[in-house]
């Protein structure tokens, strides 16, 4: 039987032990065929095989976004303005004004905007009620802290939800009236946004996401593209558990779909973010005497939350940043006997932990999908918990070697939409607690075989060998041979899924 396609003169990572390393790659029907020398595969071609020279480049199997909110993040980059980076309350609204006067207003009338951080602002503070009414006097106007747990509202925007609020500042659970009152995008916004988003996931060198979704709206836009050809990502759908009754008067339970969109875990929040101090932790923040975050759920609520899922066939990823929610996310997950359905139990982010939980999560077998680019954004977390819980801030290396399986995400729009940047801040930490930085070696395993792991998949992807699914990226060069801090900058040459070429670099 001969291969349909072989790569040959290629450093091939497979990331599985044997061999660990290739010269050539064969694929026939979408997988697979064979792994070895340039002498072994050539000799499986035939006349019909299709035969590229690679010159040396790299291939690795295709890195998979276990956090994303790919169709949010599309959505963002159609209704709102990109407040990233900005280093002062002025150079905010200039930002804000430019996108009013490209008229991109969300349903025509509201201006939306997001991803400033208050502490990267010359003013050390978060924008006010009384800042933007300033500026857009009759406009209403919302704005998301990037972490996308605080929210900035103006006084028309607050007049239009019915909302009372003195500075205009709202964390958690008290936003939703404001994004009700904002009008829902359509299909074809939706979909137009998210084409933009599936272009930069491949030419990151994405080939997989477990994307996150709130909206029909947004599993609609999966589904349709996907349907008419245009969305050709391994997609793992993270749903809020607030749809619980609902899929279970459908009779849907997770791994419903197909090899390219399945139904994932439930998504249940233990509590907020470091940024915006809703993060649950054990003490005070030490920037903040006399706060602590805000617990959502408490320890009886989570597990009856994770057993009602478990009894309708769903297992749950729990987001869990201050070593609080992980204490009780870690406690409640524990009380199941096994998880229900294909997916493992996840806590996503798990920030900010202790030696007493990290051994607690070694026993537990919880799998943690993890962001490394926050630990060089989030660059304020020792102000935040000061230098003895900093020592447990992502600590990467600890958990590796304590058994602890993980997986690697951007949680985009928070962060780039980039694994490479990913895996360059795993390696580098900013500097920060080097004894806790991985080998490039083991950070390429968060975004490849780790993102597999997370959804019970690591059997048919995440490693190139016989039989896998031919999901891999071609890389200029080996990325164990770049220095690490400069991995974003590694060229994606080509992205393949199910031996298909979907993009190439120009």
């Amino acid at each position: 039987m001969q291969p349909d396609t072989v790569f040959y003169h290629a450093r091939v990572l497979t990331m599985a032990d044997c061999p660990a390393q290739a010269e050539a790659l064969a694929l026939r029907g979408g997988r697979v065929m064979a792994v070895g020398s340039n002498r072994k595969v050539l000799s499986l071609a035939g006349p019909q095989t299709k035969c590229y020279d690679l010159g040396g480049r790299t291939i690795l199997p295709g890195f998979t976004d276990a956090h994303v909110h790919l169709v949010a993040y599309g959505l963002s980059l159609m209704r709102q303005a990109d407040l990233t980076g900005c280093t002062s309350l002025e150079e905010l609204l200039d930002h804000l004004r430019q996108h009013q006067r490209e008229g991109r207003l969300a349903g025509g009338v509201w201006l939306l905007g997001r991803g400033f951080d208050q502490e990267r602002l010359r003013e050390r503070r978060f924008p006010t009620r009384t800042d933007l009414d300033r500026a857009f006097p009759s406009t209403p106007v919302l704005l998301t802290r990037i972490c996308g747990h605080a929210c900035v509202a103006n006084s028309r925007a607050l007049e239009l939800a019915g909302v009372d609020s003195e500075d205009g500042l709202l964390r958690e659970g008290q936003t939703a009236p404001l994004w009700a009152a904002v009008p829902p995008p359509t299909l074809e916004e939706a979909q137009e946004g998210a084409r933009r988003a599936v272009q930069e996931a491949l030419a990151a060198g994405l080939t997989a996401a477990h994307v996150l979704v709130d909206s029909a709206v947004q599993v609609r836009t999966v589904l349709s593209l996907r349907a008419a050809g245009e969305w050709p990502l391994r997609t793992l759908l993270l749903l809020p558990f607030g749809w619980l009754e609902a899929l279970q008067k459908l009779g849907l339970t997770a791994g419903f779909g197909d090899e390219f969109v399945r139904l994932g875990p439930l998504k249940v929040f233990a509590d907020g973010s470091l940024g915006a101090r809703t993060a649950a932790l054990e003490e005070d923040y030490s920037d903040a005497p006399g706060e602590r975050g805000q617990l959502l759920h408490d320890l009886e609520e989570l597990r009856a939350l994770a057993r009602e899922a478990a009894a309708a066939g769903f297992s749950v990823a729990v987001h869990a940043i201050g070593d609080r929610a992980n204490r009780v996310a870690i406690e409640a997950l524990r009380a199941l006997e096994a998880p229900a359905g294909p997916f493992p139990l996840r806590l996503e982010h798990a920030s900010l932990l202790s030696e007493e939980l990290v051994n607690r999560l070694a026993e537990a077998n919880l799998l943690l999908v993890v962001q490394p680019q926050f630990i060089k954004s989030d660059f304020w977390t020792r102000q935040r918990v000061g230098p003895v819980r900093f020592r447990w801030a992502y600590p990467l290396k600890t958990l590796l070697q304590q058994g602890v399986r993980l997986a690697g995400g951007s949680d985009c729009p928070v962060e780039r939409l980039s694994p490479l940047e990913g895996i360059s801040r795993a390696v580098t930490r900013d500097g920060q607690m080097p004894e806790e930085n991985l080998t490039v070696e083991e950070a390429l395993r968060l975004f490849t075989v780790g993102g597999a792991e997370a959804e019970g998949a690591e059997e048919w992807r995440g490693r190139l060998g016989p039989g896998y699914v031919a999901d891999f990226v071609v890389l200029a060069a080996d990325p164990r041979q770049v220095p690490p801090e400069r991995l974003p900058e590694l060229s994606v040459e080509s992205v393949w899924i199910a031996g298909q070429e979907w993009w190439a670099a120009p």
